[in-house]
């Protein structure tokens, strides 16, 4: 008799931890040339390997976090209140940097880590 064997894949709809980050109010108007450092909070995530990170935008204008490498799919820009869930699950440890597709000057890291 045959044996069935099924591998279980985690999906965005699983329960993984969600780490948050935010856009801020006034995020837009974070000085270019300066990193960003006041768009995202926090700037730097640190995020353990298997989780995903929620992004919230408390800014009037829409952003996103883009991977600088293509490293999750692109999202659309979320607008004020909206919240988005970032697909990191899948991820080796290492550091991904990411930014605002509409404001490129926005930029952040998360750095997942083994537990």
């Amino acid at each position: 008799m045959p044996i069935l064997m099924i591998a279980m894949v985690p999906s965005l709809s699983s329960a993984a931890q969600q780490i948050p980050i935010v856009a801020l109010p006034g995020a837009v108007f974070s000085v270019p040339g300066t990193g960003g450092s006041k768009s995202y909070l926090p700037p730097i995530v640190v995020v353990p390997k298997g989780s995903n990170a929620k992004f919230t935008n408390l800014d009037i204008q829409g952003h996103n976090i883009v991977s600088d490498k293509g490293k999750w799919p692109d999202p659309f820009l979320i607008q004020t209140g909206a919240s988005e869930v970032i697909p990191l699950f899948g991820l080796p440890a290492a550091t991904y940097g990411f930014h605002c597709s509409a404001h490129p000057w926005m930029k952040g890291k998360f750095i997942i880590k083994k537990l």
